[in-house]
């Protein structure tokens, strides 16, 4: 997997179990972008953040 901004590899993954679910972070260490995913399926911020937020 690389940046989808920079093409870097150099990444860090951090998994999450939100509900039964398994969500991940990835954090790219050349140009600081951010992003989530479930299963392979992008996820925005605040749909993480609802996701978090239901019960």
């Amino acid at each position: 997997m690389s940046c989808p901004v920079c093409r870097s590899n150099r990444l860090v993954e951090i998994g999450l179990h939100v509900h039964d679910q398994k969500v991940t972070m990835h954090s790219c260490s050349a140009c600081e972008n951010r992003w989530w995913d479930r299963g392979g399926e992008r996820l925005t911020l605040p749909s993480v953040l609802q996701l978090v937020a239901t019960k």
